[in-house]
């Protein structure tokens, strides 16, 4: 059996998204932002947290916590 690859996000498109939204924050004076990620109809319930992070599929639930300095956490 083959192992079987997943697509994955670049670091240059993860820098990308990222760059798109602190900027957004700052202007807004957001310091963090929770995004709860659910798997409503598997997975069609929400979005953002998947593209900040890429994390998700499969019908899971998570919280990602996103801050205008660090790294994200799932």
């Amino acid at each position: 059996m083959s192992a079987v690859e997943f697509p994955r996000l670049s670091l240059q498109e993860r820098d990308r998204r990222w760059a798109a939204v602190r900027p957004r924050m700052r202007r807004r004076c957001i310091d963090c932002v929770i995004i709860r990620s659910y798997s409503s109809k598997w997975d069609a319930g929400s979005a953002e947290g998947p593209y900040l992070t890429h994390i998700g599929g499969n019908g899971e639930d998570g919280y990602v916590v996103f801050d205008l300095e660090a790294d994200p956490v799932v």
